[in-house]
């Protein structure tokens, strides 16, 4: 099959080409638009094959959205580039993990220690908190909120750091 690598369908030859074309492909549609849950269960059950997806790159390809969109923003942001080091985001998402961790925390800690919500929550009001024990909670809190409230959500990342 090394004889192979490389090549285009029609420079195959026609034995193979056939085989290809009578191969059936079998699929199955599930309809998990609205069951965030199930769809997240459903992608992480997929893509258990050939490279091992870490918890962040699930949640990215599941998650799509503002919020989302937030994460990869912060993570080239020149705040957080001085604190963390290095011109390039680290690979596979790590960082972006890392700044959703800052708002799973921030919504959970007592109010004693949440100086720089406090500070944010007095400019654009209250982040909701996050309605699931894992990190996918945190995107499920913050993924339909509008672009102001993400605009401010910023601002309160850039204070904290």
């Amino acid at each position: 099959m090394n004889s192979l690598n490389g090549k285009l369908f029609k420079e195959l030859p026609k034995e193979h080409q056939e085989k290809i074309l009578d191969s059936p492909i079998r699929s199955i549609v599930i309809d998990a638009a609205k069951n965030m849950d199930l769809r997240y269960e459903i992608f992480e059950r997929l893509n258990r094959g050939s490279m091992q997806l870490n918890e962040q790159e699930i949640r990215n390809c599941v998650y799509r959205g503002p919020f989302n969109d937030l994460l990869a923003e912060l993570e080239k942001d020149q705040t957080w580039r001085k604190v963390k080091g290095g011109s390039d985001p680290e690979g596979r998402f790590k960082e972006r993990e890392m700044i959703l961790r800052f708002f799973a925390f921030a919504n959970r800690l007592p109010p004693i220690h949440r100086k720089p919500q406090e500070v944010y929550e007095r400019i654009h009001g209250p982040i909701r908190p996050p309605r699931g024990a894992r990190l996918k909670g945190s995107y499920d809190a913050f993924q339909a909120d509008n672009a102001e409230h993400l605009c401010g959500i910023r601002k309160g990342v850039g204070q904290a750091l």
